[in-house]
Parts: C-alpha cells; sequence; structure tokens
C-alpha cells in the first residue's frame, strides 16, 4: 500500500518523464483512500494520464508560450560580474502542461497560502537549513534582488521563514540564497526549471 511520502515521489517521476503505468496505478489507489493527498494532487491526474496515453486532455495554455515566458523570466545572472555563457533553459512538455494547469502548484511542499478571497494571496516560504548564517529569497518577483527578501530562523530551529504578498492568476519562479552565496532551488516543490548557468529554479503557479 502506497504511503504518503511516495505518493509524493510519484509527482517527481511524473514531472521528470519516468512514471510508468503500475506506479500510477498504485497512486490512483492511494489518492482514493487519502483525502490529504487527493486534495493536494487530484488535479494532476488528467495530466498524468495523458502522458501514460490513457486519455486525451488539453491543457488550458500553449505549453511553447508557456515555457518561453518562463524562459524570460529567469536571470540574465545569478552571479554578478561574471561572464555569463548562454545557455537555453530547458522545460519539458510535461513541466509545461503541469504549470500551466495546476491551479495552485505547491501547496503542501512548504508553501503555505492565506487569504485566498483576494487577488493577492499571502505566501509563507520555508526551508530547512540547519548550518545557514542567512537565508535570501529571490525572483522574478523581486528582480532576482538577492538581498530584499531576508528569511528569519523559527525559534533555535532549522527551518527559515519569509511571507510574501503575491498576485494571483500568475507564476512565478525563485530560489534561495544560503549565507549570500549558494543559489538552490526550493528542495520541496517538484517543479524546477534548468536556469541556464547550471542549475535550477523552483517553478510556483498561483
Amino acid at each position: 500500500m502506497m504511503k504518503c511520502e511516495e505518493a509524493r515521489s510519484v509527482i517527481s517521476s511524473w514531472v521528470e518523464g519516468d512514471l510508468d503505468d503500475r506506479r500510477y496505478r498504485e497512486f490512483k489507489a492511494h489518492i482514493g483512500t487519502c483525502q490529504e493527498c487527493a486534495f493536494k494532487f487530484q488535479s494532476l491526474t488528467l495530466l498524468m494520464e495523458k502522458d501514460l496515453g490513457k486519455k486525451q486532455a488539453h491543457g488550458p495554455e500553449n505549453a511553447e508560450e508557456f515555457a518561453d515566458t518562463v524562459m524570460a523570466a529567469l536571470p540574465d545572472s545569478k552571479h554578478p560580474g561574471s561572464v555569463i555563457r548562454f545557455r537555453k533553459a530547458f522545460i519539458s512538455p510535461a513541466l509545461a502542461a503541469a504549470a500551466a494547469a495546476i491551479f495552485v502548484l505547491g501547496l503542501g511542499f512548504g508553501i503555505f497560502f492565506t487569504k485566498l478571497n483576494t487577488n493577492r494571496t499571502t505566501i509563507r516560504f520555508t526551508i530547512a537549513v540547519p548550518d545557514a548564517q542567512s537565508v535570501h529569497l529571490a525572483g522574478n518577483f523581486n528582480r532576482w534582488n538577492n538581498k530584499t527578501y531576508e528569511l528569519r530562523r523559527v525559534g533555535s530551529g532549522d527551518i527559515w521563514e519569509i511571507e510574501l504578498r503575491l498576485a494571483k492568476g500568475t507564476f512565478y519562479v525563485y530560489n534561495y540564497i544560503i549565507n549570500g552565496e549558494t543559489w538552490v532551488a526550493d528542495p520541496e516543490v517538484p517543479l524546477t526549471v534548468d536556469d541556464g548557468f547550471g542549475g535550477s529554479s523552483s517553478l510556483l503557479r498561483l
């Protein structure tokens, strides 16, 4: 019997193009009995079935157009002063379709939403970084400034967090910056895009 942790790994496998029929059947059986996972993942099943050839589905947006838009949102450089060699960001068809179709991407993956009845919503980003001295958040919502949004440590533990008010009905590409130097994708969000600099950025759709 599949556990909730395994259900999350199935989503990652699907995004990476590694999902097979057997795992998908186990996943479907699990969300049929787990209310929490059904709430998080039910909206993905039509896209997953399309990729597995089970049925036809139509996404609400053109995947190529969406991919171009995401690429435009990526930073010109994550390392000011360094020489930048252009490398086209890669967005798989599954990633583009998923990001275009999911109403809220990242729910239950370390990102928490409140006040959903307005055009803007408060989002709490959290990340566990045990030995960090500082953690910042940068993305297309602040023009990739790696200084403006500083996370605070929760108590004396390993968790760092920040709350932002962001507009709904769009997408965001972002990274955490550890100790002012190391750019990392959100480890709790399964969808990422190659940033063109040898790393990846997390993709969030509101």
